[in-house]
């Protein structure tokens, strides 16, 4: 006898739901004889339903304070930004310290100063960067202090305030960042050298090259290319010849255009050649192109 669909279907879930008992009471059985199985699968389980709970919890306090925080800062409420700032849980004081750095009004500063001692790391880093955007002078010894005696972790932050500070003032400290033993920080002063582009900066960065942390290596070309002296050139040059990193090799040939030497043509040729004509360099190869139709340019005037 033929039987309909919908019998056939039930009759499947009938039996796949009697099989599902008699395993499920198979396995109890088996559990019962070894407790000690049973308590380490029953520890588990409450285990990361805990972990789960605790996640949960920990993502809707995050969005209730970032609702709280943007809606404060869309309507510029810097009085309640500060004070959310000073008496909010760790979520709101991070995201306070971050909204009074976008709004950009002197009235934070003195705040902002004061929580770069909390004992949250996001906070002190967010107050750190707010105070690099808005560049008051009551900021400036505290970020330098910091810089020179911080924690490891929020140094990188207080480098790229500097940096957003864009003064002067600043190179020296910069360039004794750029010897820290952490990379972060390392990194986040050659890009604040960048944005200053000092030429006292030139010579320690060149020194820089030789950083075994390609991202250093990066921001650090990018900088020289910026600042342009032409001592950089044949440093700049050996890490083409040398580095394996096509990300790297990238950006020292953007450098190398922008400082505008002709003795970098028969270098960016060579690397062009090397790369081929492969899809996955396509950018890599766009850019060594570019820097090198500037440099023939530069070539072709001095002729």
């Amino acid at each position: 006898m033929n039987l309909s669909p919908r019998y056939s279907k039930a009759t499947l879930i009938l039996y796949g739901g009697a099989a599902c008992i008699v395993l499920l009471m198979c396995i109890v059985t088996i559990l019962v004889k070894h407790p000690v199985i049973l308590g380490i699968i029953i520890f588990t389980i409450l285990l990361l339903t805990a972990l789960f709970l605790f996640s949960w919890l920990k993502a809707r306090a995050w969005e209730k304070a970032k609702k709280h925080i943007d809606e404060l800062e869309k309507e510029r409420e810097v009085e309640s930004l500060v004070a959310a700032l000073k008496d909010g849980d760790r979520n709101e004081r991070e995201l306070a310290a971050k909204a009074l750095g976008n709004i950009g009004d002197a009235r934070a500063v003195e705040p902002l100063i004061y929580v770069l001692k909390d004992d949250v790391l996001n906070v002190r880093a967010n107050a750190a960067e707010a105070l690099g955007q808005l560049r008051d002078v009551r900021a400036w010894e505290p970020l330098t202090a910091l810089l020179k005696d911080g924690d490891k972790k929020i140094r990188p932050s207080v480098a790229n305030a500097l940096g957003l500070y864009g003064d002067a003032r600043a190179v020296d400290l910069l360039i004794s960042a750029l010897k820290d033993s952490v990379a972060d920080v390392r990194k986040n002063a050659v890009l604040a050298l960048f944005k200053i582009g000092d030429i006292r900066a030139v010579d320690p960065l060149i020194a820089l090259l030789k950083d075994p942390n390609n991202e250093v290596l990066k921001c650090t070309a990018r900088a020289l290319g910026k600042i342009g002296d032409a001592r950089a050139v044949d440093p700049l040059i050996a890490v083409l010849n040398n580095s394996n990193n096509k990300d790297v090799l990238r950006d020292v040939a953007v450098a190398l255009g922008e400082i505008g030497d002709v003795r970098a043509l028969a270098p960016l040729a060579s690397v062009k050649k090397q790369i081929g004509y492969s899809e996955r360099y396509k950018y890599m190869r766009r850019d060594i192109s570019k820097a090198m139709d500037k440099l023939r340019e530069l070539s072709t005037k001095q002729k």
